[in-house]
């Protein structure tokens, strides 16, 4: 959960420099990190053979994606408001 919560932070510290719509990049990095944590997931579960695949870790990674994005968002109004 944490390594998703973290792959969160940084891509959406990196997508800071973007100029598209800040909601449209956090649903495509949102959306990418789920799909990314399932096809982990997948591999494991055909192709590193004592590891398994396993929807639990699966929906670890993405609360710890859902956690990460609820963080960001306090966190950076938070900056912004410290920082006006």
């Amino acid at each position: 959960m944490l390594m998703y919560l973290l792959l969160v932070w940084i891509l959406l510290w990196d997508s800071k420099k973007e100029n598209l719509n800040a909601w449209i990049l956090r649903t495509i990095i949102v959306i990418f990190s789920i799909i990314f944590g399932g096809f982990i997931e997948i591999l494991q579960e055909r192709y590193c053979y004592p590891r398994t695949g396993d929807w639990l870790d699966w929906l670890a990674d993405c609360i710890g994606v859902l956690i990460g994005l609820l963080m960001w968002i306090i966190g950076y109004k938070w900056y912004e408001r410290r920082m006006a």
